[in-house]
C-alpha cells in the first residue's frame, strides 16, 4: 500500500470512528479521593468511601485494588502493606485486595508508619511491632486532656504530632514529640496552630506542618513549618503562615504545597515519588450572608505536572447537566465547577450537585450554575442555603434570589429564566427570575423539569424524589405559553408518571419521560412516539436529527420519526447532558452520564498542510509528515517563548515539546499508535497555531 492510501485509509478510519465512538474522559474525578498512604516503590494509593485504588505514575492511570475494603491509612513496602481500620491492623500481602487482622482488634488505628519496623498510632499512644508479630505499647509522655492525629517515622526517628489544651481549655496548641530508640524515650516541645502533617526526612530530621489556630481571648495563633534536628530538644519554626501540609523527598527535603487548584482549600496530604507529586486538600468552611462572596474549594486529589495542578482519581462522578462558556466547555463534578482546557480541567466555581446551567438574557456573558442542594460538595443541604448558595455564575454576578434555592432544571424564554426549584422554606415549584427579581409562578413540590419550546411555549414536568414530602396534585405536567407567566395542567394522555425533558421536531411537541418519547400537536392530546420502556432523561438537536439521552446511551430521531442507537461506547450508560461545539482542536461532542464525562473528537480530513499564516503570525508544522519516529517541529513567526504540546485523536496531551524561544523543537513518535495527531503552538500572547500529523508504522 503506498503512503498515499495509507494516509486517507487512516484518516478515513479516524473519522469515521471518532465521530460517533465515545470514550471515558480523563476526569474530572469524583472529590471524594482521599490519599491514604504510599510505598517506598513509587505506589500511591487513594479511596474512595470503601474503594481503594492505586497508582504508579503520578496519578495518570489508577487500578481499583478492592471495592468494599479500604484502610484510612496505608504503610509497607513491595512486600506487605500495613492498613488503619477502625477496629485494629490488617495486613496485605497482595497489594492491598485482601486484608487479614494483624492485631491491636477493636482499637481505632489513625496512622501508620514503616521504618525498622512498623509502628500503628491511637488518639493517646504508639504503638510498635516486635517480636512475634506482636504490638507493644511504648512509653508515650500523654499528656492529660491531649489526643495525638499524625506521625511518621524514618532513619530511626518516630515523630508524632497531636493537640494539647491551652489556656481557654480547648485543645489548640500542637504538641511536638520525636524518638530516637523505637519510642522507649521522648523529646517533647511545642508548637502553635493545629496539626496538618508530620514527615520523617532519612536523615531523622522531624516536620512538623501546623495550620493557623484560634489561641486564648480569641487570638490567632499563626501555624508553620516546624523541623526538629535528629539530637535537638527543641523543634524550630522554618516558615510561618497557612502552610498546609509536608512531605520528605527522596533527598530529605521538605516539600510544603498550598492548594492551586480553588480558593480557601488547605493541603493535607503529600505523596512524593519518582514519578510525581501528588496531593490531597480539605475543604476550609466558612459563611456567605451577603453574597457575592468567597468559597471554599472542595476537598480532592490533585497531581502536580507542567507547573500546574490538576485534578485526578479513579472514580468518577455522575454528570447530569454540561455547558459552553466562552467558547469553553464546563462539566460539574461533585464538589466543583471545572473548564475543560486542552486536555486539562481547570477549578472555575466550588459548587456541589450541578443540575442545570444557565444563561442570563439579560447578560449574555453570565452562565449560571445551579445546584440541586445534595450533600456532595461544599453545599450541606437546601436548608443552609442562607449561608451557602445554590447558585454561582462562572463568571459575572449572580441574581441574588436564586442563591437560596435548590433547582433541579433550569430554561429561558426571552427574557425570562425558568427554573425547577425548591426554596428553603415553602412549596416549590416554577421560579422565575428577571432582571428585577424573582417570584414562583407555579407552586408545586414535585417539579424537577422545566423546558422551553417555540418562542413562548414552556412545559414543566414532575419527577418522583423531587418532592420534600408534600402530597403531589394529580396532575403531573403543565405548560405554559406566556412564557411562564400562567400555567395550565397538560396531561392529556400522558401515561407516563416522570417527565424529564422536552423539545421540538417540526411542528410536534416531545417530553422523555420514565416510560419513553411522547410527541404532540399543539392542542392535542400526548401519543407514544418511541423509545417505549426505556427512560428518557435529555434532547439534544444534532445536525442529523434529535439526539435522545436514555438509561442505555443514545438514540437519534430521523426525519421519518424512527428512533435508532447513536453511537459506541454508551450502552448501559444513562445520559443525562449532551454537548456539541467547537474548539481550536475541531468538534467535540461531550456527553454526561451516571459514570462520568464521555467525549468524542473529528479532527476533519480536508488538508493535513498548516494553513498560510499572515505576515508575522504564528505557525507551526512538522516533517516528515507523514512519518515514524523522530520528527522536527517548526515555528515561524514568533515574538518570544511559545509553549509546543501534541494531542491524540481524543484531545489527550500525548507529548510536552517545552515552552522557549528556540523555533525547532524535536518530536519521538516511535511509542505512539498509528494516528492523526495535533501539534499545537501557544505564544505567551494567546495566539495559537496547530497542524496536523500522521503517525505511521
Amino acid at each position: 500500500m503506498t503512503i498515499s492510501r495509507l494516509l486517507a485509509a487512516v484518516l478515513l478510519l479516524a473519522t469515521s470512528a471518532s465521530a460517533q465512538t465515545f470514550q471515558p474522559a480523563n476526569g474530572p474525578w469524583t472529590r471524594a479521593h482521599e490519599l491514604v498512604g504510599s510505598t517506598p516503590d513509587g505506589r500511591i494509593f487513594a479511596r474512595v468511601g470503601q474503594r481503594l485504588g492505586v497508582t504508579a505514575d503520578g496519578g495518570a492511570t489508577w487500578t481499583v485494588v478492592s471495592e468494599t475494603v479500604a484502610p484510612t491509612r496505608i504503610a509497607g513496602d513491595g512486600r506487605a502493606l500495613y492498613g488503619a481500620f477502625s477496629n485494629g491492623v490488617r495486613l496485605s500481602t497482595d497489594g492491598g485486595a485482601t486484608w487479614t487482622p494483624f492485631g491491636l482488634d477493636g482499637i481505632d488505628i489513625l496512622d501508620l508508619a514503616v521504618d525498622e519496623t512498623a509502628y500503628a498510632l491511637t488518639t493517646t499512644a504508639v504503638y510498635r511491632l516486635g517480636d512475634l508479630a506482636s504490638w507493644q505499647q511504648t512509653t508515650f509522655p500523654g499528656v492529660p486532656g491531649a489526643y495525638l492525629s499524625r506521625f511518621d517515622a524514618s532513619g530511626g526517628t518516630v515523630a508524632v504530632g497531636g493537640m494539647e489544651p491551652s489556656c481557654t481549655g480547648f485543645n489548640t496548641v500542637t504538641g511536638l514529640y520525636r524518638s530516637r530508640d523505637g519510642g522507649a524515650s521522648w523529646v517533647r516541645t511545642r508548637g502553635t496552630g493545629y496539626v496538618a502533617d508530620v514527615a520523617v526526612a532519612p536523615d531523622g530530621t522531624a516536620y512538623f506542618a501546623t495550620t493557623d489556630g484560634e489561641g486564648c481571648a480569641n487570638s490567632t495563633m499563626t501555624g508553620g513549618l516546624f523541623a526538629q534536628a535528629p539530637t535537638a530538644t527543641a523543634a524550630v519554626l522554618r516558615s510561618g503562615g497557612d502552610t498546609g501540609a509536608v512531605a520528605v523527598d527522596a533527598a530529605g527535603q521538605p516539600v510544603t504545597l498550598r492548594a492551586t487548584s480553588g480558593p480557601a482549600a488547605q493541603v493535607s496530604d503529600i505523596a512524593i515519588t519518582s514519578s510525581g507529586v501528588v496531593f490531597d486538600t480539605r475543604p476550609l468552611y466558612g459563611s456567605c450572608f451577603d453574597p457575592p462572596c468567597g468559597f471554599t474549594s472542595a476537598s480532592g486529589l490533585y497531581a502536580l505536572r507542567g507547573g500546574r495542578s490538576e485534578p485526578v482519581g479513579f472514580e468518577r462522578p455522575v454528570v447530569r447537566a454540561l455547558a459552553q462558556e466562552a467558547g469553553t466547555p464546563v462539566v460539574p463534578s461533585d464538589g466543583a465547577v471545572y473548564r475543560l482546557a486542552e486536555d486539562r480541567f481547570e477549578f472555575a466555581v466550588p459548587l456541589g450537585d450541578v443540575r442545570a446551567f444557565v444563561t442570563l438574557p439579560w447578560m449574555p456573558a453570565t452562565t449560571l450554575a445551579l445546584s440541586g442542594g445534595g450533600n456532595s460538595g461544599p453545599m450541606p443541604s437546601p436548608l443552609l442555603a442562607f449561608s451557602y448558595p445554590l447558585a454561582l455564575a462562572l463568571t459575572g454576578t449572580t441574581p441574588y434570589e436564586l442563591y437560596s434555592v435548590a433547582s433541579a432544571s433550569a430554561t429561558s424564554s426571552g427574557v425570562r429564566v425558568l427554573t425547577a426549584s425548591q426554596p428553603t422554606y415553602g412549596p416549590g415549584g416554577i421560579l422565575v427570575t428577571t432582571e428585577t427579581g424573582s417570584h414562583f409562578r407555579l407552586e408545586y413540590d414535585g417539579l424537577g423539569s422545566v423546558g422551553a419550546v417555540g418562542a413562548t411555549t414552556v412545559y414543566a414536568g414532575a419527577i418522583d424524589g423531587i418532592t420534600l414530602g408534600s402530597t403531589p396534585p394529580p396532575a403531573r405536567l403543565f405548560r405554559s405559553d406566556d412564557r411562564g407567566e400562567t400555567w395550565d395542567p397538560d396531561a392529556a394522555g400522558m401515561t407516563a408518571r416522570d417527565v424529564f425533558a422536552f423539545a421540538e421536531a417540526g411542528s410536534l411537541h416531545l417530553a422523555g419521560t420514565s416510560n419513553g418519547v411522547f410527541a404532540r400537536m399543539p392542542g392535542a392530546a400526548w401519543q407514544p412516539d418511541g423509545l417505549a420502556g426505556r427512560p428518557v432523561f435529555t434532547f439534544t438537536a444534532a445536525p442529523d436529527g434529535l439526539l435522545a439521552g436514555t438509561d442505555d446511551g443514545l438514540f437519534r430521531r430521523d426525519a421519518t420519526g424512527t428512533w435508532t442507537r447513536y453511537g459506541d461506547g454508551l450502552a448501559g450508560r444513562s445520559v443525562y447532558a449532551v454537548l456539541t461545539t467547537t474548539d481550536a482542536f475541531g468538534a467535540w461532542t461531550g456527553v454526561g452520564t451516571d459514570a462520568g464525562l464521555f467525549q468524542t473528537r473529528a479532527f476533519g480530513v480536508a488538508s493535513e498542510a498548516p494553513a498560510p499564516a499572515a505576515l508575522g503570525a504564528l505557525s507551526v508544522s512538522t516533517a516528515p509528515n507523514p512519518g515514524r519516529g523522530l520528527r522536527t517541529v517548526r515555528l515561524a513567526g514568533m515574538s518570544g517563548r511559545v509553549s509546543v504540546a501534541v494531542f491524540d485523536g481524543l484531545g489527550r496531551r500525548v507529548a510536552d515539546l517545552g515552552t522557549d524561544a528556540s523555533a525547532e523543537r524535536s518530536w519521538d513518535a516511535s511509542r505512539l499508535p498509528a494516528g492523526v495527531y495535533v501539534v499545537r503552538a501557544t505564544a505567551e500572547s494567546g495566539t495559537v497555531a496547530t497542524v496536523r500529523a500522521v503517525v505511521v508504522r
